[in-house]
């Protein structure tokens, strides 16, 4: 099933992009899609995928669809956002989401203040299990979108939808990075456990971190090859890591919490871009991925580490995604986990200019 969301005026048509922070959920039998017009964060949803609802503002400001981030718990949606602004803190709020499409949100709260000569990127939220927020981003410390960086990971000790930073935080995962955004990203795991990947300097290994509930573990190296940029994406299943990312093609390993990293697999040997990962089962997970060279939408699955062949979602070569030349891989998002009404649901953006349009494909569960 295919349709259009909405036009968007985000500059480049980066309404949805970076699948990492999450913006495509499925709430009270709705979906429900979060991207920015251009100027702010807004949403609407949808019953069925084919028709969607007036906008409704998440909140002003969000030009780009990386300035904010969401999550939801199974009650609550989560908020991380920063605006593009030097010296603009760091912010999250929660909101509990009815079956109307309206969300009754809380009070803003400051997550991270920042230097008028520094501002972030990329602001990302996840809850753990026992709904404690955590909000990771990028700190730009030699000005707007200028190195060194610092990946920043900070942990609310609160879990009413007021923020109260935890003891030992923030915490810096990577520190003065003099290369390409370290563009943080964790996954919640079981009793309070959370795990950390980050890239660090172009052609270095993906590496990760395990917090145990109390402290940090030892950095692990996550891929075998070297990475580039912040292509990659993760999500726990119990305490096992399922971990995609780009390194000369799309790759794929397995963390086993005994066993630790496993045998890497090779998704896709020409893959360009962002990859986003959706749970569709036990030990069945789904690799979606926007092909900047053929213009398509491509997805493949494994089932028990079984893979099957990678399938054709969408042909977009008549209009071309969007993005810059090197950027057309990223305007991307799926669910985090399949439903008993969609097996995989994502939206992205194509158009070569504005108005670019907001697509959504689902395929519906078996």
């Amino acid at each position: 099933m295919t349709s259009t969301i909405s036009s968007t005026q985000a500059h480049y048509g980066w309404s949805v992009n970076y699948p990492k922070q999450r913006k495509m959920f499925f709430i009270h039998k709705k979906l429900w899609v979060f991207y920015s017009d251009g100027r702010d964060s807004v949403y609407r949803t949808s019953d069925d995928g084919q028709s969607w609802s007036s906008p409704t503002l998440a909140h002003k400001n969000g030009h780009y669809g990386h300035r904010t981030s969401f999550a939801f718990d199974g009650s609550y949606l989560h908020m991380a956002h920063n605006a593009a602004a030097a010296g603009e803190s760091v912010v999250y709020r929660r909101g509990k989401p009815d079956a109307s499409g309206a969300i009754a949100w809380s009070s803003e709260q400051t997550v991270a203040t920042v230097s008028s000569q520094h501002n972030v990127m990329y602001p990302k939220v996840i809850v753990d299990d026992q709904g404690s927020p955590w909000v990771s981003y990028v700190l730009c410390k030699g000005g707007p979108h200028n190195a060194p960086y610092d990946a920043v990971i900070v942990k609310s000790s609160t879990n009413d939808g007021t923020w109260s930073t935890a003891k030992g935080f923030p915490h810096n995962l990577v520190s003065d990075n003099p290369d390409s955004y370290p563009d943080v990203t964790g996954t919640p795991m079981r009793e309070g456990k959370t795990y950390w990947m980050v890239n660090r300097k172009k052609g270095e290994p993906y590496r990760g971190k395990l917090w145990n509930g109390s402290s940090w573990g030892q950095e692990e190296h996550v891929s075998q090859g070297g990475g580039s940029y912040g292509l990659f994406n993760l999500l726990a299943e119990g305490d096992t890591i399922h971990a995609t990312y780009l390194t000369q093609g799309a790759r794929y390993r397995q963390r086993n919490p005994q066993t630790g990293w496993g045998e890497e697999k090779i998704v896709m040997h020409r893959a360009g871009g962002h990859l986003s990962l959706t749970q569709a089962g036990t030990q069945h997970i789904i690799v979606t991925w926007l092909n900047a060279h053929t213009q398509q939408v491509m997805f493949r699955e494994a089932k028990n580490n079984q893979w099957g062949p990678p399938t054709l979602v969408a042909d977009e070569s008549a209009m071309g995604l969007s993005g810059s030349e090197t950027t057309k891989g990223i305007n991307l998002n799926t669910m985090l986990s399949a439903t008993p009404d969609w097996k995989l649901a994502l939206t992205y953006t194509i158009g070569t200019q504005a108005p670019f349009q907001l697509r959504f494909v689902g395929v519906k569960a078996p």
